[in-house]
């Protein structure tokens, strides 16, 4: 018997983002690294911000979607996945927020040290 599994678009989203995570990760072992979000295109141009401009060396996009809400959902699930499973090499000290700006969030992105 074939069995039909429903996969939400949350669900789905964070499968996909912690597939890259890992990914990363594994390729900059031990390495400090940070989750975010922003709208600003393309993404990169964060690095520029004077928060990451002497700290972090490399961003990689995790997901993208036009839903700034999925997006900070994405974002506070994957800060808390981190404090759980990156102990000591997470560096995001909040938990992520749900944000109502003008600007739209399309991407939840990981920085690198």
């Amino acid at each position: 018997m074939n069995k039909i599994i429903k996969v939400t678009k949350e669900q789905n989203a964070f499968g996909i983002a912690t597939r890259h995570l890992y990914g990363i990760l594994s390729e900059n072992p031990n390495r400090h690294f940070k989750i975010g979000k922003t709208g600003q295109v393309p993404p990169e141009k964060r690095l520029e911000n004077e928060d990451y401009k002497y700290t972090y060396r490399r961003l990689f996009v995790l997901y993208i979607d036009d839903d700034s809400d999925l997006i900070s959902s994405l974002e506070i699930d994957l800060i808390q996945y981190c404090h759980n499973n990156f102990k000591g090499l997470c560096d995001n000290d909040n938990r992520g927020e749900i944000e109502t700006t003008e600007e739209p969030f399309n991407c939840v992105y990981v920085v690198i040290q």
